[in-house]
């Protein structure tokens, strides 16, 4: 017989040991199919119902955050109010009077599960000009839950480098202490839709060199190893170190033989490198 728990994670669609982060995709996942404005129009029944579905998957996405193991102790995503015997609390209003790292990352992590997905962003992206880094101030396997979740609400707001940047550690962890599981290719296809025709535009070379050197070391295909190469080389190519371009090129068409090459490899003064 199905405890509560196992019947809120059918709902949601997620196994019962999934992670904080897998549990929010699955949560926004469904409640987009539910949205009054994608299908029903002005059927009253049909709105009806799908308020009643809507309703059940809030509860049952509040359920098993509640429940899950990294909640434990004071961490912020119990609900909007906690009653004390005197008066209700505003826990979100209490953490806004703090201007300690700790308390930002509390609002941060709680925004980010109560439907206020802009404002996490909003507060993240002001701290990290001050220097701050959300891994300092979270255990692994919360750090590494909240930080994938905020890497995406970046990502979908063209934040691509700031993205990225959480993901590292992100990735990093995971290749040690293998956390995420099955859930894992998600946060490598993440990375990978940041990766690929997007980071390089925004990023200076040595950026560049830096992000895609690091993502020759993930489990990617030679395909995506090879696309890596090409702008890792065409980075130290505009930095005019012609001998490196040429290292990075030749791991391309390592990775790739038919990869078509750069059209700058047929300037005079790299061609004498490559050929």
């Amino acid at each position: 017989m199905l405890n509560s728990h196992d019947i809120y994670c059918r709902i949601l669609g997620v196994e019962p040991y999934a992670s904080i982060s897998e549990i929010k995709r699955a949560f926004r996942k469904k409640a987009k199919t539910l949205h009054p404005d994608t299908s029903v129009g002005k059927d009253s029944n049909a709105n009806i119902k799908l308020n009643k579905e809507m309703t059940k998957l809030l509860e049952a996405y509040k359920a098993v955050l509640s429940e899950h193991k990294s909640l434990e102790g004071d961490f912020p995503f119990s609900g909007f109010q906690k009653k004390s015997r005197f008066k209700e609390f505003d826990y979100r209003s209490w953490l806004k009077e703090h201007d300690d790292y700790e308390s930002k990352t509390k609002l941060i992590v709680f925004d980010l599960f109560h439907d206020l997905e802009d404002e996490a962003v909003a507060e993240y992206l002001q701290l990290i000009h001050k220097g701050y880094k959300l891994i300092h101030f979270l255990e692994q396997t919360d750090f590494m839950d909240c930080g994938f979740v905020l890497a995406e609400e970046l990502y979908f707001r063209d934040y691509f480098f700031e993205s990225f940047e959480l993901l590292i550690p992100v990735i990093e962890m995971e290749n040690e202490c293998d956390y995420f599981k099955h859930f894992f290719p998600e946060v490598l296809k993440l990375a990978r839709n940041i990766l690929i025709g997007k980071l390089y535009r925004v990023c200076d070379c040595e950026t560049v060199i830096e992000f895609y050197d690091i993502a020759l070391g993930w489990g990617f295909t030679k395909n995506d190893k090879a696309k890596f190469s090409k702008h890792i080389a065409e980075a130290y190519f505009k930095l005019g170190d012609i001998k490196t371009a040429n290292f990075y090129l030749d791991k391309m068409i390592r990775f790739m033989p038919r990869m078509k090459k750069p059209n700058w490899v047929k300037e005079k003064t790299f061609a004498n490198f490559f050929n």
